[in-house]
């Protein structure tokens, strides 16, 4: 097991398609890529383990990629993420993070020791992505699904 060097990769999407209306947040895996290259992953724990170059980490094309978006396998963000050791990218409805007091939009969520979350809007009209280690969206995802 190597140390590995995130700043070689981005986030660039998430394991799985939105789930909306039914789903209004959720946490999945990373789609991770090699900066540079047309060489595309999903950031499990053989990623974080050994780097995207490893033999044991499946790579895909970008035409791949896109297929596996448009049947519904995966979802791209419109801009990447940084990657970070064992990161985890969590999706909210905007309705959803409004309803807990926690749209990012109107003021910086605070999760963590302080620690601000960077979100973008996703292509999906009212729906953001975030970011971060993975105890971290499990935190945020509690205070979402929380009552």
């Amino acid at each position: 097991m190597g140390k590995v060097d995130y700043s070689k990769y981005e986030i660039v999407g998430f394991n799985g398609a939105l789930l909306l209306p039914t789903v209004q947040c959720a946490r999945a895996l990373p789609i991770g890529h090699i900066k540079g290259r047309d060489d595309y992953f999903r950031a499990d724990n053989k990623f974080h383990q050994n780097g995207a170059e490893h033999h044991s980490v499946a790579r895909y094309s970008l035409e791949e990629i896109k297929g596996f978006e448009s049947d519904g396998r995966l979802t791209l963000l419109v801009s990447p993420f940084p990657m970070i050791k064992d990161a985890m990218v969590l999706y909210a409805t905007e309705e959803r993070l409004n309803s807990k007091s926690l749209n990012p939009l109107i003021k910086p969520i605070a999760v963590l020791d302080g620690q601000s979350l960077i979100w973008q809007n996703l292509p999906e009209k009212g729906v953001l992505a975030t970011y971060s280690e993975s105890k971290t969206i499990e935190i945020l995802l509690h205070k979402l699904k929380s009552q």
